[in-house]
């Protein structure tokens, strides 16, 4: 997690650190040498050593336990099976709420911010159906469509997974319209996901990152 903070090591580099080091503590602490070694770029690494000392783990983890933030890596039993199949899949997964080593029926629920009144009709309609047979819904919590398609969920009593293009701390949930509904989703036994850490803000290229992993959690 502390080598995640990081923003230079993403899904790639990281699993480049784990293929090297016999642990991730250990790579934590290692030096530039260490880390071009690994496969690491010569300026990437220096920069990560430059930055370590602001990188504190006890401090991140309090935090993550503060704001209720979970973490599971690649090779934890609970990893959703299908996201693994993707390329670059994350090495990490942050969440809130509840994820079940069995979530496989999943379908993704995208759609336009600004809708129309048949889209409106149409989303609500195909997903309470779907939901009260068992599939979970999973979309992106945005505005528009995805927050209907959670909400239509939450109304048939199913199970929704909310993937987010930021980190999982209150100020960085966006749209922070949607901060009660992602609350809602958590405490109704679905979840809400990221790859990103804590105080990763929204940013726009976080987005298209963020939609490979809903495709990859989805059967369809």
């Amino acid at each position: 997690v502390a080598l995640a903070h990081f923003p230079k090591f993403g899904p790639k580099r990281l699993q480049k650190i784990k293929k090297y080091f016999s642990s991730f503590k250990e790579a934590f602490g290692s030096s530039v040498r260490q880390l071009m070694e690994a496969g690491i770029e010569e300026n990437i690494s220096q920069e990560f050593t430059a930055a370590r000392p602001d990188i504190n783990p006890d401090e991140i983890r309090e935090k993550m336990e503060k704001e209720k933030i979970e973490v599971i890596a690649i090779d934890d039993e609970l990893y959703p099976p299908l996201l693994k199949e993707i390329y670059s899949p994350p090495q990490l997964i942050f969440f809130k709420g509840c994820l079940r080593e069995r979530d496989e029926f999943n379908l993704a629920v995208v759609g336009s911010r600004k809708y129309t009144t048949y889209g409106k009709m149409a989303a609500l309609e195909i997903v309470d159906g779907l939901s009260r047979n068992n599939l979970i819904i999973v979309s992106g919590l945005a505005l528009g469509i995805d927050a209907l398609a959670h909400e239509a969920c939450l109304k048939a009593g199913g199970r929704t997974i909310a993937v987010l293009g930021s980190g999982l701390d209150k100020q960085n949930i966006y749209p922070s319209h949607n901060r009660y509904l992602a609350e809602k989703i958590a405490d109704s036994g679905g979840a809400v996901i990221s790859e990103f850490p804590m105080d990763v803000a929204p940013i726009a290229h976080n987005f298209p990152r963020r939609n490979r992993i809903i495709s990859g959690l989805s059967l369809g």
